[in-house]
């Protein structure tokens, strides 16, 4: 098998891996490509063909089905990855395509799916540019946008609320555009707590990175946990903060190495999931200020401890992140946010019984949606109405150059 064939092999098993797995896209790419010996041309053409494949999933599914005549989800998945991948070396790869038919049914050989090789011939010979302008025009309104940008209906529907609520009317068309477009590496330095972006190599070679000095993060997570460290002037008797929701532990990091010349504060860092709670351990071992636990964080109140300021971070469909998570707007549904959005609630209800009188309390979510924002703060307060609010913002991708993410800052007017 060609080296050619052998990146698409790769990008196969990946696509599968993300498709029928529902695994994250960039762990599955990272993974794969990690125990590789494919040279960095190759391996260029891996992460293309996956990551370019997950992010017109919605778009080329539409297309297959209008060939086939059937719903994708009732092709064998192996079928559909290989259509798929196809459809985008033939849309978006300049890839001729007697090339790109050759090859997928060179690769449908090498894993023994011989009884593809017909319906592969015949779909993806017809997958054209023109087909593609074809189906566009057919189209209008939310669904236009929805095949025009890869993303479905409900999701468009749900970004365009919240760009009304925040008064941005006719921006859902740049929102989208930023979505699909690449985001850059950011690394935030956690002495000074500033951003800068990496404009070649590797992460991991980078020599703050390297020495525990630096991490990668989006500065919009930045921007939320600087806001709750810059709140106020932490007194000098010291002050007990919790971060509910830690791991991967980027903003715990940043928090405690905030704390970490202060010998009379404290950070409780605390995460469920005990491989993200590993995670969390590996990267908070060398602060003496910070205690981990390993809980549900509803549970934390029950143990009897107040916090000056607490971090809830709360779990959260991601919606915010789809430029560098795209796999999402292809598993994420409306029912999969109502559950969250409840969650949401209980988790903030937790924190503020968890808060001292006069506390902060910091809300965030990787989601501009209502359901997981403002609807989930409103619902809080009703019942809380200790609570005052502070400060909100919602950032945009298509305006901040960050993940669309949302945070409130909330205090407890309870008295000591």
């Amino acid at each position: 098998m060609s080296v050619k064939n052998q990146a698409r092999l790769l990008a196969f098993e990946t696509l599968l891996e993300i498709i029928k797995g529902k695994r994250y896209a960039n762990l599955a790419v990272r993974r794969a490509l990690d125990g590789s010996d494919l040279s960095l041309q190759e391996k260029a053409l891996v992460a293309e063909l996956t990551y370019g494949t997950v992010r017109n999933q919605y778009k080329y599914s539409r297309i297959i089905a209008e060939l086939v005549r059937k719903d994708v989800d009732k092709l064998d998945v192996e079928l559909l990855v290989l259509l798929l991948m196809g459809a985008h070396q033939i849309l978006n790869m300049r890839v001729k395509k007697y090339a790109a038919v050759n090859e997928m049914v060179n690769v449908a050989h090498k894993l023994k799916l011989h009884k593809f090789t017909g319906i592969l011939n015949a779909v993806l010979r017809r997958v054209t540019p023109e087909l593609e302008v074809e189906l566009e025009a057919k189209l209008d309104g939310d669904d236009k946008l929805a095949f025009t940008f890869s993303c479905p209906s409900w999701i468009l529907n749900e970004y365009d609320s919240s760009l009304k609520h925040w008064g941005r009317t006719d921006e859902l068309e740049a929102l989208l555009t930023a979505n699909n477009t690449a985001p850059s590496v950011e690394i935030t330095d956690l002495k000074t707590r500033c951003s800068r972006v990496l404009t070649s190599g590797n992460p991991a070679s980078d020599p703050d990175i390297q020495q525990g000095t630096s991490i990668v993060q989006d500065s919009g997570s930045l921007r939320v946990t600087d806001r709750l460290i810059t709140a106020r002037i932490v007194d000098p008797e010291g002050e007990a903060w919790a971060d509910f929701c830690a791991a991967p532990g980027g903003k715990a990091l940043v928090l405690a190495t905030f704390l970490e010349g202060n010998a009379k504060s404290s950070l409780t860092a605390n995460e469920l999931h005990p491989h993200r709670f590993r995670l969390l351990s590996d990267s908070m071992k060398r602060f003496k200020n910070v205690t981990l636990t390993n809980l549900d964080a509803r549970e934390i109140p029950g143990r009897d401890v107040k916090f000056d300021r607490i971090l809830l971070d709360a779990p959260c469909s991601g919606l915010g992140s789809i430029r560098r998570r795209q796999e999402l707007r292809n598993v994420k549904t409306l029912d999969e946010v109502a559950c969250l959005s409840a969650l949401q609630v209980e988790l903030f209800s937790a924190a503020v019984q968890s808060l001292k009188p006069g506390g902060l309390l910091l809300y965030s979510t990787c989601s501009p949606l209502l359901e997981e924002t403002v609807n989930v703060v409103d619902a809080v307060l009703r019942t809380h109405t200790e609570l005052e609010k502070i400060d909100e913002q919602q950032l945009w991708t298509h305006l901040d150059g960050t993940d669309s993410m949302y945070y409130c800052l909330l205090k407890s007017t309870l008295q000591q």
